[in-house]
């Protein structure tokens, strides 16, 4: 003898995994309330500022980059998109994430949004607003961020195993990458609109 099961049970047990589904990913770059970071945001990394700055600023301190991919759906307003730009500097590489759009006469403006540095080698260049760079200790990023963070990579910018998250109260994220022996590796720093 065979079971069947009540629409109204079946249409409950669809809602109820995809609401499942769907909560992680609306969720997703959102830190926990109780995980946001009760001290001043950090808005700086390589000394740029990943809420105020516009690319020409970043060329400005770093040259030309690399190399350049940009990003454009459909969904963008005509003549804007995201684009990822690429420096090697030594055995670091930077990169930075802008959005951007064209004005009235086509010039093209664009915004930082996120700054990632990772490596190994130590620069005073490319360390965060509060002094923390590559090769740092966790027990450096802890007196200096304090205690209260997310574990894992809240924008998958590193390993969750491996990295932690600050979460601040502009919605700023700022996560370290740590190797086998603690030490920083990776940094990441994005502003709410990445």
């Amino acid at each position: 003898m065979s079971k069947t099961i009540e629409p109204t049970v079946l249409v409950a047990i669809v809602v109820t995994l995809l609401t499942l589904l769907w909560v992680p990913c609306a969720f997703a770059d959102h830190c926990p309330e109780e995980l946001v970071n009760s001290i001043r945001p950090e808005h700086q990394l390589a000394r740029i500022d990943a809420l105020h700055d516009h690319f020409d600023r970043v060329v400005r301190l770093f040259g030309p980059p690399e190399s350049k991919h940009e990003f454009q759906d459909e969904s963008y307003p005509l003549g804007s998109g995201e684009a990822e730009y690429t420096w090697s500097l030594g055995d670091t590489t930077l990169d930075v994430l802008t959005v951007y759009r064209r004005n009235s006469r086509g010039k093209k403006i664009e915004a930082v949004q996120a700054v990632r540095v990772q490596g190994l080698g130590r620069s005073d260049r490319l360390i965060t607003g509060r002094g923390i760079g590559l090769g740092d200790s966790r027990a450096q990023v802890n007196a200096t961020y304090g205690t209260t963070y997310l574990k894992g990579s809240l924008m998958n910018a590193g390993p969750e195993s491996t990295t932690v998250t600050f979460c601040f109260k502009d919605e700023t994220a700022l996560e370290f990458t740590f190797d086998g022996a603690d030490r920083v590796n990776q940094i990441y720093l994005a502003s709410a609109a990445e």
